[in-house]
């Protein structure tokens, strides 16, 4: 695998959980997680995923890793399996805004 990101765990909001997912589908060339990991160059504990974005479920399975691992990387209590998705979704964003240092100019920013 020729592709070099840099490392990941370089951006602006260092504290924020993430997750790679990668879009697999029919034809499409197949990388193994370790060779993901290595070229975009993140932590062992960050989960590399696959999916396929044209089907709901997959996309859902991508989500539900994303929601997992935030929970966890944050220090949440987990709640309980019959919990709405709003409220699972409140409590992370609420984490967020706890762990997450404002940026010099005190603006938010959303890109690299």
């Amino acid at each position: 695998m020729t592709f070099r990101a840099g490392p990941a765990t370089r951006r602006p909001h260092r504290n924020t959980p993430f997750i790679v997912a990668l879009n697999c589908f029919d034809g499409a060339r197949r990388h193994e997680a370790g060779e993901i990991r290595q070229a975009l160059d993140i932590d062992a504990h960050v989960p590399v995923v696959m999916c396929d974005a044209r089907e709901r479920e997959s996309c859902r399975d991508a989500l539900a890793a994303l929601v997992d691992h935030a929970i966890a990387q944050l220090g949440i209590e987990r709640p309980a399996a019959n919990e709405e998705p709003a409220l699972v979704a409140s409590l992370v964003v609420e984490a967020l805004g706890r762990t997450r240092a404002p940026s010099p100019s005190g603006e938010s920013s959303c890109g690299p």
